[in-house]
């Protein structure tokens, strides 16, 4: 990324932090993950910043996504599952007694 890209950014991210943290914050009701979520979601558009066509939109999407996440508890894709258990639930599948 180029200086003039990257200040575009900065400006975007600082213009618009503020109204993706409260939308975040409507999404999942909590502050914290709601910063988090708006950290996560600019840094993924950073990355993309010089071909996203539409940053404003690109962002909110991105906040609500990962506030929804935040709101089930969080991200699943790195929970280990152990076996003979759900990956849904902690209960043992099959009515099997846990050992």
């Amino acid at each position: 990324m180029d200086a003039e890209s990257e200040e575009g950014f900065r400006e975007f991210a600082g213009a618009r932090f503020a109204a993706l943290r409260t939308l975040a914050y409507v999404t999942c009701g909590d502050w914290q993950a709601a910063e988090d979520a708006v950290s996560g979601a600019l840094s993924r558009l950073y990355l993309r910043w010089d071909r996203v066509a539409a940053p404003e939109a690109y962002a909110r999407k991105a906040v609500i996504r990962a506030a929804r996440r935040a709101e089930r508890g969080g991200d699943r894709r790195g929970a280990r599952v152990s076996p003979g258990t759900s990956k849904r639930h902690s209960r043992p599948r099959y009515g099997h007694a846990a050992r």
